[in-house]
């Protein structure tokens, strides 16, 4: 591959077949969470969920902060996880 133009076209579908992914970082807040064992439980919840890398739910501050392919999911698809346990998550 070294010396070869791809082009964006050729670069992507390389991106693909290596399954290397491109992530978008982002950011919510959550007010009450009612203990840290429910923060846990978010967590695994968006770990879980087709599309995210990452997350990060942190009980004393309410921040959660996730990596996730813009491929494969988005920020609603997101919320709507963590409104599954309850939760409004919200940007600050």
């Amino acid at each position: 591959m070294p010396g070869k133009n791809f082009g964006i076209t050729g670069l992507l579908a390389v991106l693909r077949k290596e399954r290397i992914c491109m992530t978008n970082k982002i950011q919510f807040y959550v007010r009450d969470l009612a203990c840290p064992d429910c923060a846990g439980k978010v967590e695994q919840a968006l770990t879980r969920h087709p599309g995210i890398q990452s997350a990060k739910v942190s009980y004393a501050t309410g921040r959660i902060t996730i990596d996730y392919d813009p491929a494969h999911t988005d920020p609603e698809s997101i919320k709507m996880v963590i409104g599954g346990f309850g939760y409004k998550a919200v940007d600050r």
